[in-house]
């Protein structure tokens, strides 16, 4: 569930996802580590989820099919690991150095996939946290 918020910060599509705070996507394509420096930039950090399903439904109603979250090494950047019912199939590789992406396919809403870091994703960006 989301609810818009009616002040138009900085990016104009900020919508606060229920007890998560403030979540933003920035629509443009970038690399992971050039995401993260964005979201940094504008008071945040990327968005680890606290309520993966809240997350999904989040996305489901965004026309994106694919966008970085704050994931990377199959661990949210609090440190926790990624839950292997978050993971899509064939997901995760062996490579722990892999970067994490939300994917929606026709069958099932976004899962985790990990990809290479310099593939270019839009950013889900979380107001007010900053994550070692």
């Amino acid at each position: 569930m989301t609810v818009t918020i009616p002040t138009e910060p900085t990016p104009t599509n900020v919508s606060l996802l229920v007890n998560e705070g403030c979540v933003f996507l920035e629509p443009t394509p970038m690399t992971f580590d050039d995401a993260r420096t964005f979201c940094n930039g504008e008071g945040g950090d990327m968005y680890v989820a606290g309520n993966f399903k809240s997350l999904q439904e989040y996305l489901g109603t965004l026309s994106y099919s694919q966008v970085w979250v704050g994931a990377r090494s199959q661990a949210w950047l609090d440190g926790r690991p990624v839950e292997i019912d978050e993971w899509g199939s064939d997901d995760p590789e062996d490579d722990p150095d892999l970067c994490i992406r939300m994917r929606k396919d026709i069958d099932h809403p976004h899962l985790m996939m990990d990809i290479s870091c310099t593939s270019t994703y839009p950013v889900l960006c979380q107001k007010g946290v900053s994550y070692q």
